[in-house]
């Protein structure tokens, strides 16, 4: 390759870098925000569920929410590595972003194994194998009736 065509190349590829270096740095700082974003929505999601597992969610809705939620994650998470693919090698974004992926992960990996729990089969329901009933009523083993109660608080006050 001639000395004039070498030269030509180089300088062209040149002014693309500081192109793409300056793109970089046009988007560095609000990728970095909204990555940080994402992660608040997942806490809150996260905070959610759990509120709503705590208050006995009905299982066909948390289906339905799990897989919405996992969607949703699985699309930030390839966000996030891709992110983490455009600024490879920079020092102040790539450790940012590594972190928001491997929360993001953490996530998706506790929402899939509550969409696991929460598909399950419900195992059946064997009332034999319950414990009797505990007795109830006047006749109970160890209670006495009200007015048994009265009688003997009366003697003891009188004696």
């Amino acid at each position: 390759m001639p000395t004039a065509t070498r030269e030509n190349m180089r300088s062209r590829l040149e002014r693309l870098n500081a192109s793409m270096d300056a793109v970089k740095e046009t988007i560095r700082q609000p990728l970095l925000e909204k990555g940080n974003a994402i992660i608040e929505a997942q806490r809150g999601m996260e905070q959610a569920l759990r509120e709503g597992l705590r208050e006995g969610m009905e299982r066909e809705a948390l289906l339905s929410t799990l897989a919405s939620v996992r969607s949703q994650v699985e699309r930030e998470g390839e966000l996030f590595e891709n992110a983490l693919a455009i600024f490879e090698g920079d020092a102040v974004a790539a450790p940012a972003i590594e972190s928001q992926l491997r929360e993001a992960k953490a996530f998706l990996t506790w929402v899939r194994g509550l969409e696991v729990s929460a598909s399950a089969p419900i195992p059946p329901f064997d009332e034999s194998r319950l414990p009797p009933p505990a007795p109830d009523g006047p006749t109970a083993e160890g209670y006495i009736s009200v007015s048994e109660a009265r009688t003997r608080a009366r003697a003891g006050k009188t004696s």
